[in-house]
């Protein structure tokens, strides 16, 4: 309108924010894409990310990971369901109360999984920074790993994927940036919060008297798993390899 990128439109007694982008161009990640070399580059645009957010200074700060609605299980797991909100409270302070001296934090993506990257002649690009939030940085890895196990849960040994899966994407982040012993071991328990937090959305944002026998299975199978106490993959055997 003026040459901007960003115009207020006004709206009666309110506006509308009109923001004009650059398009990303690129192809979504197919099977033809999901390899060893993806997770590999996957590793590295995470790695870089964190590296630039070590130093960066926002004008305006964003929320930290609990100060979202997401992890607010009281108001969206009914009281039916008391055994999985405690055990899905369990697990988020479990990570409150993490030592932060012991944990890289800082300002993450929250959501690079692959239906937020574009693939464009050998390069990853990434979109979608609404969720962008002050977190531990291994929380984006423990997330792109949750996303990526959702093609492989119907196959024997997911757990044997996690392993490939983890050795190129860690290959490619080491490039870039460095994580701790410490901060590896706790990829079982951002697994759970990851899934505490997808479980307490769905609760949230799903008709749940209306729910697709897929979408049904899904809420059922994350539930038990919240119950036992269980993370949607056991990474146990691997970890001291990774």
């Amino acid at each position: 309108m003026n040459s901007s990128w960003v115009e207020r439109v006004p709206a009666g007694d309110s506006y509308f924010s009109v923001v004009s982008y650059e398009k990303l161009i690129g192809e979504p990640i197919g099977d033809s894409l999901w390899n060893e070399t993806l997770f590999r580059r996957w590793g590295t645009l995470l790695g870089k990310l964190h590296r630039l957010s070590l130093k960066y200074v926002p004008r305006n700060r964003r929320n930290t990971w609990h100060e979202s609605d997401f992890p607010n299980l009281e108001a969206y797991i009914p009281s039916t369901d008391r055994d999985i909100r405690i055990s899905g409270e369990r697990v988020v302070q479990s990570v409150k109360d993490l030592p932060l001296s012991e944990f890289q934090y800082g300002l993450i993506h929250a959501d690079v999984y692959q239906e937020n990257l574009f693939w464009a002649k050998g390069e990853l690009l990434l979109f979608d920074f609404d969720n962008c939030e002050y977190g531990h940085y291994i929380s984006d890895i423990a997330i792109a790993l949750y996303a990526a196990l959702w093609r492989h849960l119907d196959q024997p040994n997911p757990a044997q994927f996690s392993e490939r899966f983890l050795r190129a994407l860690l290959l490619g982040y080491r490039e870039e940036h460095a994580l701790s012993r410490t901060e590896i071991e706790a990829l079982p328990l951002f697994l759970q919060l990851r899934e505490v937090l997808i479980y307490t959305v769905a609760k949230k944002m799903l008709d749940l008297k209306n729910l697709t026998p897929i979408q049904a299975r899904l809420l059922a199978e994350r539930g038990n798993r919240i119950r036992k106490n269980e993370p949607i993959v056991d990474l146990r055997p691997i970890l001291g390899s990774l």
